[in-house]
């Protein structure tokens, strides 16, 4: 049965916030924001939240009325590495942090999506993030660590029968147009791409 959208939250990191548009008004929640005339769109999101901060806010953010639809995007911080091979948030936590704000969602009777990561740029992230490269000594690049914790929210979405917006697959077709200069956020094009597959996903 098709849920009525009554009101949609965006929890999530940078991403939601907008950072990598030129203005945060082009950011791809500022975008659906707009888009969704006849429902309220509430963002809460925050740079360098990762997923820990996610569950630690998850009940605050839900205690506000009038909303059926919960995105969550989170990822990006989690991985970031604070020492060598050492990521913020290790992915055995990623995936327990994620799990339990899905479970939380659905015990308010919400509809919860839950998207995965946007690819990044190598190079680019390491001209933006030069100090990241000593804290890299496994066998593999920026991109396919970052992909691991993606991996991790299509995994979710399967496991929890919740529906997974593919971001990755819609921006991977545009990859060398869709980012920002620090290779990690989306730019204006990448933030509108996001915007619109979410939304038609949502409208489906």
């Amino acid at each position: 049965m098709k849920e009525c959208i009554k009101g949609i939250i965006l929890f999530g990191d940078s991403v939601f916030f907008g950072i990598g548009a030129s203005h945060r008004n082009k950011g791809c929640a500022r975008i659906l924001k707009r888009e969704f005339i006849n429902a309220p769109v509430l963002i809460k999101a925050r740079s360098f939240d990762s997923s820990k901060e996610g569950v630690e806010k998850l009940e605050s953010v839900l205690a506000r009325e009038g909303f059926s639809h919960v995105v969550l995007l989170f990822g990006n911080n989690d991985c970031r590495l604070v020492g060598v091979n050492t990521p913020r948030v290790p992915l055995k936590e990623f995936r327990a942090n994620l799990k339990e704000m899905v479970k939380t969602i659905k015990a308010k009777r919400l509809n919860v999506l839950l998207a995965n990561l946007q690819p990044i740029d190598s190079e680019g992230f390491y001209k933006s993030l030069p100090g990241q490269k000593e804290f890299i000594k496994m066998d593999e690049s920026p991109y396919s660590w970052h992909k691991r914790y993606s991996d991790v929210c299509n995994d979710i979405a399967n496991e929890e029968d919740i529906q997974l917006l593919d971001i990755r697959v819609a921006l991977e077709k545009e990859k060398n147009n869709i980012l920002a200069a620090d290779g990690l956020h989306p730019n204006d094009y990448g933030h509108r791409i996001i915007a619109s597959h979410i939304f038609k996903l949502l409208m489906r």
